[in-house]
């Protein structure tokens, strides 16, 4: 049973008039579309009600979703190559940290070193590759989310390079240490505990 024009032309203006943006990935859709409601139009459904049960069975979470899902298939390779890496780097100076502070601690050589890798590397490589990918993850939440993000991204920055200047006895230090400190205590933390509220209810 084939669709007239008029119906073919509701079923291209709801895809056209979405947020997808792949044009393959609509002229897909549309077809897909198209031959699942004319199965349920040969059932004895309306076409509207065609319609819905095809949205339904092909996206059941929004277009939204189904873009996401595309994307990451012909970018899973990549994907997985930078969660490695961010990962990785993260381990990497974090151990470079904690191993630094006990170095320090204990009065070897090389903490000093150790201390100021490990807290640059947290702060300017992996934080803010962590925080990107959250980010882009959750772009399409709650403003408070966004918030949340650049607040923590910020106070991290800002500690690490407190930690630097305490390390290298460098003036300013305290200074850092503590507009890091107020950020995140009253910029971040209270984004985080609203979006949390906001979760469970």
């Amino acid at each position: 049973m084939n669709l007239t024009n008029k119906q073919v032309q509701t079923i291209v203006s709801e895809i056209e008039n979405s947020s997808l943006k792949s044009k393959e990935l609509k002229d897909d859709l549309i077809d897909h579309f198209c031959c699942a409601i004319e199965i349920y139009i040969s059932r004895g459904l309306p076409f509207e009600e065609g319609f819905k049960q095809a949205k339904l069975d092909i996206c059941p979470n929004g277009l939204n979703e189904l873009q996401q899902e595309t994307i990451y298939l012909l970018n899973s390779k990549k994907i997985t190559l930078m969660k490695r890496f961010m990962f990785s780097t993260g381990l990497l100076f974090s151990m470079a940290l904690g191993l630094g502070f006990l170095f320090k601690l204990m009065h070897w050589p090389g903490g000093t070193i150790l201390s100021i890798s490990g807290a640059l590397g947290l702060g300017f490589v992996f934080i803010p590759s962590f925080t990107l990918y959250k980010y882009r993850l959750n772009a399409h939440k709650i403003a408070s989310d966004k918030m949340r993000y650049l607040f923590g991204l910020t106070a991290a920055i800002i500690f690490s390079l407190s930690i630097v200047f305490k390390l290298l006895h460098l003036m300013g230090a305290n200074v850092l240490l503590v507009v890091g400190a107020f950020l995140f205590l009253f910029g971040y933390l209270p984004f985080m505990f609203f979006t949390m509220y906001k979760k469970s209810e």
